[in-house]
């Protein structure tokens, strides 16, 4: 057993999610009087925060994908909200709703992704929670493909249909 530490300035962290080989493991770390915290990556006994939304002031990772790239939680933006999230070191935290959108995602007006739960081992499908535009809290796929063909599929999975049949 090996105690993960804190971030800078915590004197609390709670692990949340391992990689395939157990190398990477991701949480949050924060002052145990205070909710909330950031988002951390810890790998080879070196826990690194993940930051947050632009704007926002707390984070949390959820789940990392097999090779520990890619990391999805929910983060706070700047209006309070809670966001579903991605963080990879190219990009650091972002909304996976603004990832779907510059994919090509456009008709997912009255959709909120709260939160990102779980992601593929190669980092591109992720699943979370979120409210509809019926205002009902839903399940959700993501996929984040290279093409928008993929996009328009996914879009139609956030909407609740299936129209590929």
């Amino acid at each position: 057993m090996t105690g993960l530490g804190f971030l800078p300035g915590a004197n609390r962290s709670d692990a949340t999610g391992v990689n395939a080989d157990g190398t990477v493991v991701v949480g949050v770390s924060g002052d145990r009087s205070l909710a909330g915290g950031q988002a951390f990556r810890w790998v080879n006994g070196t826990m690194t925060g993940l930051g947050f939304l632009p704007g926002g002031n707390e984070s949390f990772a959820t789940g990392v994908n097999a090779d520990g790239t890619v990391v999805v939680g929910l983060a706070r933006d700047a209006s309070g909200a809670f966001q579903a999230s991605r963080w990879t070191a190219e990009t650091r935290m972002q909304s996976v709703l603004t990832l779907l959108q510059a994919a090509g995602v456009v008709t997912m007006a009255g959709w909120q992704l709260r939160s990102a739960n779980g992601v593929s081992a190669d980092g591109t499908v992720i699943v979370g929670d979120g409210v509809d535009p019926l205002g009902n809290v839903q399940a959700w796929i993501a996929r984040l493909p290279e093409d928008n063909e993929d996009c328009k599929e996914d879009e139609n999975e956030l909407e609740g249909r299936d129209q590929r049949d």
